[in-house]
């Protein structure tokens, strides 16, 4: 006699009881897929990072370091922003990393620059390399000032060492190596480097006038190489061997 109980079809399991029909493929309204728990691969959270980081510099672009928020990041790079807080802790942490980037550019271009030769032209390529920096990234000086020369914490002066160290003397060994050949007269190289972070910084940060100066947007860009060579011109004029301090340019 056959049985009257029939044979489930194979290929498809029945729902436990109590449990829900799964959503419809393609259902709009099915919530997505939540991430397992645990950490993600490495991969995925490197690539997280550098997303958030280079979110965090297109920004700074724009905007001042104190207008942008944990939200403005996480959107501009496209992820949620729990993700700013589960990699970096806090925004100030992901402008930590802005600067060691910046930082990290502006030191590989400096070693690109040449070590033999006029020691005005090297200075010259010098400044150049500061200015390119600064217009690339036109809040980054701002935003040194305020996480590094105005930061808080038991590091604070640490890091401010730190930054000094990693420009200063290599300018300090130019400018001795000019007084040796005749090139520069004798000067405090620690002012010199103060005015080649005033000259380059400003022309970077103050670009609403230089465009109002000059009637037109992107001025500062397209005027770089120009105004480069006008800072480095009045920089190594003052430097410049037989020219006594303070003594006005013969006209």
């Amino acid at each position: 006699m056959a049985s009257s109980k029939q044979t489930p079809r194979r290929g498809k399991r029945a729902p436990a009881a109590g449990a829900s029909a799964p959503a419809a493929a393609g259902n709009a309204d099915a919530p997505a897929a939540r991430r397992a728990q645990g950490r993600p691969p490495r991969a995925d959270a490197e690539s997280t990072r550098a997303r958030l980081i280079a979110a965090t510099r297109a920004l700074l672009h724009a905007s001042k370091p104190a207008g942008i928020t944990r939200f403005d990041i996480a959107r501009a790079a496209g992820v949620d922003p729990g993700l700013v807080r589960y990699y970096f802790g806090n925004k100030a942490a992901v402008f930590d990393e802005v600067i060691r980037a910046v930082t990290a550019e502006l030191a590989a271009r400096r070693q690109n620059l040449p070590t033999t030769g006029p020691v005005i032209e090297r200075l010259r390529a010098y400044l150049g390399v500061w200015l390119e920096v600064f217009t690339d990234n036109p809040h980054f000086h701002e935003l040194v000032v305020e996480q590094v020369f105005y930061g808080e914490g038991k590091d604070a002066r640490e890091r401010v060492r730190r930054f000094v160290e990693r420009a200063y003397p290599e300018l300090a060994s130019l400018l001795a190596e000019g007084v040796a050949s005749g090139e520069l007269r004798a000067t405090e190289p620690r002012f010199v480097y103060v005015a080649i972070i005033a000259l380059c910084e400003f022309f970077a940060t103050g670009t609403p006038l230089v465009e109002a100066l000059f009637g037109r947007r992107g001025a500062a860009r397209r005027l770089r190489a120009e105004y480069g060579a006008f800072a480095a011109d009045l920089l190594i004029d003052g430097l410049r061997a037989g020219r006594r301090p303070g003594a006005a340019t013969p006209r």
